[in-house]
């Protein structure tokens, strides 16, 4: 037995040593008296909700989010070949407040002539055909619209 203990002495003091970490993590109990090194961390990872609606920007949030639509239409002209227009003569674009918004065209597509490109801020149609003009128009509060519009372009 003298043998015995001598050459796995060590080996069985440190599994006894490893039981009773092991039991003391795992039967620990934390003042509310969960037991428990797992139940004790999934009580503590609970979050308290909290209600952040008094936030001011909490409330200017939802203030945009129920902001109606900026609307996009079209100026309703006759557009012909060969002249430059600027995206204002084109179409208007109005807040729910009735201010003026910002107008980007995001793209032009003609039925002839395939993409067309914004040059120094104006459009030039070269062909006459029916063009597809993807619209966006955004307010001041960052609300933004799109629309797409076909518009005929006639010879001059």
């Amino acid at each position: 037995m003298k043998e015995v203990m001598q050459q796995y002495g060590s080996a069985a003091i440190t599994v006894v040593a490893g039981l009773l970490l092991f039991v003391y993590i795992f039967w620990q109990a934390d003042a509310g008296g969960t037991h428990g090194l797992m139940q004790i961390s999934q009580k503590m990872a609970v979050l308290e909700q909290k209600d952040y609606t008094d936030y001011a920007d909490a409330k200017e949030t939802a203030e945009v989010i129920k902001r109606a639509n900026p609307v996009i239409t079209f100026q309703n002209i006759k557009v012909v070949t060969g002249k430059s227009y600027a995206i204002q003569d084109l179409f208007l674009g109005e807040d729910a407040d009735g201010n003026e918004a910002e107008l980007k065209i995001l793209e032009i597509k003609g039925s002839r002539v395939g993409e067309q490109k914004v040059m120094n801020g104006t459009i030039n149609f070269m062909q006459q055909g029916n063009y597809r003009i993807w619209v966006q128009a955004t307010d001041r509060e960052g609300k933004a619209a799109r629309n797409i519009f076909t518009i005929p372009v006639v010879c001059r």
